[in-house]
């Protein structure tokens, strides 16, 4: 396609001329039109400014190729009137020399325009034509740009230029350079106090990538894309500012209230120095706390709530983002117009799609600091009580407590343990309602699921909690053995009998403490197995079962049973030798101080008396050894039976 001719049905100007107001078109014969019609500006000074001047007041009515019919015709369209066009700001039939010279000169001169363009024709009569249209819109862009520096903005050549409205077709009429200029020297925020220069670098990151979008003259009346503004918005609506401070504020208040079933303080110490540790007292007392921890973090969360409620109202919010933004937006229009007329591609206000942008994400944002600030608390009391859980130590609590009621009281503390999950789920119960309450439904979306993963994860922790437990409480029979084996160990069927009744004790104990564990039924959210149970059980009895296996006394066989009757009576010991020394002592002082006649019957007597005694103490003897020996057997199958039942349940 040259500048010569152009196809009929692409020219917009063609069988129009009689549209065109007198003293107007371009394109009319100059014998058809007086010199006084064509230069409306005749009385004025022929400068650069008075031409762009003339032409501003003439082509408002003028018509103009569209460019949507093809940039390329546009563009030649647009170059042959300015040829055309006088130095008043009016148009001639024939060209203006001095424009036909300077144009001349801008291609052979430029090679950018030179590798597309070229003036032909006879002196007064010449015309730009393509020498090969760019083949691309970005070269077709450049080749726009190249007249730049070559032509005042406020002259003819531009006025025509920005009159044909390349911007509104998507044209760049000014270089890379001069829009990072602009961009530049808009985005820069405004001075900042010291130690804020990560805020300063935001500002400018945001405003930098609204501006470049708006650098695009297509994108002039487009909204922003999604997200490009969320950083800023957030920024004003201090939300990481809020947010940090609610949890700071929590996990400061739960480590304050510093929950504990352990000792603490001097009171406890006391009350353990003279056993008189009570569990039920001490669950009251920890409950209480828990109440008071609960009570403290939900007045301290709805006292940041109102605060943040009345300080970063979300429609303040949005007003304050979209003052800055139009602040920056109005400085790029600003610095564009200075370099370019025409179509300005930087709004100096934004849009309704923008503005609704903004005033949504300010919301959302609003919406999800209350979120984050109840969760923060809630996330807090639930931690706190876990650390309570967790830091619970049953061998500290039960020392110097007896053994008797270990399995009681860790039964109690496990369930009073397992309560705290519907403590917590109470309090966020209440906690829903009066937030949607207060702030609405939207501040309350998508909590109660957060909320459950964490109430999921503190129930595991209780069910293990509560298994540890179990385990060490259990081990308080392995540490009662450990002793009965440091004592001396005595090889007598008495000795052996009381070792077994002790064990006999230890092993039904045992066995009672463990069937209450199974059967005592825990709090459905643990969702605690049996398998699970049964697993810490037997490996706690295991233990217990052997170690009561190796103290066992041997049973008493008929030979020792029968070394025992006869060896005891005649054993040293003190109250044998208190005995037979009495015995022989008043015998012989009887002996002695009696007559003749008389010591003789008497010391008879005497010798029947203790012949009788000999055989009753050897009887009674006999009868306590059998006794004691069917009794240590009769315990000795007493407590094999756990162990059996143990080792069936390992089996099973």
């Amino acid at each position: 396609m040259n500048g010569s001719a152009y196809p009929e049905d692409l020219n917009p100007f063609a069988g129009k001329v009689d549209e065109y107001p007198d003293g107007i078109n371009p394109f009319v014969d100059a014998a058809e039109t007086s010199s006084q019609a064509l230069n409306p500006f005749e009385n004025e000074t022929d400068t650069a400014d008075s031409t762009a001047a003339g032409l501003q007041e003439v082509l408002p009515s003028a018509p103009r190729l569209d460019v949507t019919f093809g940039a390329p015709l546009a563009f030649i369209q647009m170059i042959n009137t300015y040829l055309r066009t006088r130095s008043d700001g009016s148009f001639q039939s024939s060209n203006n020399s001095r424009h036909v010279d300077k144009l001349s000169k801008d291609i052979n001169q430029t090679p950018a325009l030179a590798q597309f363009l070229i003036m032909k024709g006879e002196k007064g009569k010449e015309a730009v034509e393509w020498k090969g249209e760019p083949p691309s819109k970005e070269e077709f862009q450049q080749m726009l740009q190249a007249f730049k520096p070559l032509h005042k903005v406020k002259g003819s050549f531009y006025t025509l230029l920005t009159h044909f409205d390349f911007a509104g077709a998507g044209y760049r009429l000014l270089d890379d350079g001069a829009h990072e200029r602009i961009i530049r020297k808009a985005a820069e925020p405004d001075l900042h106090r010291p130690g804020k220069g990560a805020v300063v670098d935001m500002k400018r990151k945001a405003m930098t990538d609204v501006l470049e979008h708006f650098s695009d003259p297509l994108r002039r009346d487009e909204p922003v894309p999604e997200g490009l503004l969320d950083e800023l918005i957030a920024h004003y609506g201090r939300v990481e500012k809020d947010q940090d401070q609610a949890r700071l504020s929590a996990q400061k208040l739960a480590e304050n209230s510093n929950l504990s079933l352990n000792d603490s303080g001097f009171g406890d110490a006391l009350a353990r120095f003279f056993r008189r540790v009570k569990t039920g007292e001490r669950l009251g007392r920890f409950n209480n706390e828990v109440a008071a921890t609960g009570e403290k973090l939900r007045g301290k969360m709805f006292e940041n709530l109102e605060r943040i409620h009345r300080q970063h109202e979300p429609q303040a919010v949005a007003v304050r983002t979209k003052t800055m933004l139009e602040k920056h937006l109005r400085k790029a229009h600003d610095e564009y117009a200075k370099e370019m007329k025409g179509r300005n591609i930087y709004p100096d206000s934004i849009g309704a799609e923008t503005a609704g942008q903004i005033n949504g994400k300010a919301e959302e944002n609003f919406q999800q600091v209350l979120r984050s600030v109840v969760f923060s608390y809630e996330k807090a009391f639930v931690e706190g009580m876990a650390k309570a859980v967790s830091s619970f130590s049953p061998p500290d609590y039960f020392q110097g407590k007896s053994l008797g009621r270990s399995v009681d009281n860790i039964i109690n503390i496990n369930d009073n343990l397992s309560d705290l999950h519907r403590v917590a789920q109470a309090q966020h119960k209440a906690d829903i309602h009066e937030v949607k309450s207060r702030f609405g439904e939207k501040a309350v979306v998508g909590l109660s699921t957060d909320f459950q993963a964490l109430q999921l994860d503190f129930a595991g922790r209780i069910k293990q909690k509560v298994l540890s437990n179990y385990g060490d409480v259990l081990q308080r029979y392995e540490k009662k053995l450990d002793k009965l084996r440091q004592a001396t160990p005595s090889d007598s069927l008495h000795g052996k009998l009381k070792l077994a009744r002790e064990l006999a004790v230890l092993s039904k104990q045992s066995a009672a403490d463990l069937d209450k564990i199974r059967t005592h039924r825990h709090a459905e959210h643990l969702q605690l197995q049996p398998a699970e149970l049964e697993q810490v059980l037997q490996k706690a009895a295991q233990p217990i079962q052997e170690k009561v296996t190796e103290l066992l006394p041997k049973p008493m066989g008929i030979k020792g049973m029968l070394k025992s009757i006869i060896v005891r009576p005649f054993k040293p010991t003190v109250k044998n030798i208190a005995i037979g020394a009495a015995v022989a002592g008043v015998s012989t002082l009887a002996l002695v101080a009696l007559p003749a006649v008389i010591a003789g019957p008497v010391g008879v007597a005497l010798i029947v008396g203790l012949s009788v005694a000999v055989v009753g103490w050897f009887g009674r003897n006999i009868y306590r050894s059998l006794s004691q020996s069917h009794e240590l057997n009769k315990l000795l199958t007493q407590i094999g039976q756990p162990r059996s039942e143990v080792e069936n349940r390992d089996k099973a």
